[in-house]
């Protein structure tokens, strides 16, 4: 059920932002499950400073 719920995240994703690779679309697919302080600090992204 993880996988599925990941797949679908993923593919959501990357209908949004078709033009991303793979990092980004598992960045952005973290960002919906933690906040922006915990992105910036494990992976030092932050979605909404990406063009």
């Amino acid at each position: 059920m993880i996988a599925f719920q990941d797949g679908l995240q993923q593919a959501s994703v990357r209908q949004m932002y078709p033009e991303a690779d793979d990092r980004e679309v598992f960045l952005r697919v973290a960002a919906r499950r933690l906040d922006a302080e915990t992105m910036l600090r494990v992976y030092g992204w932050n979605p909404d400073l990406k063009p």
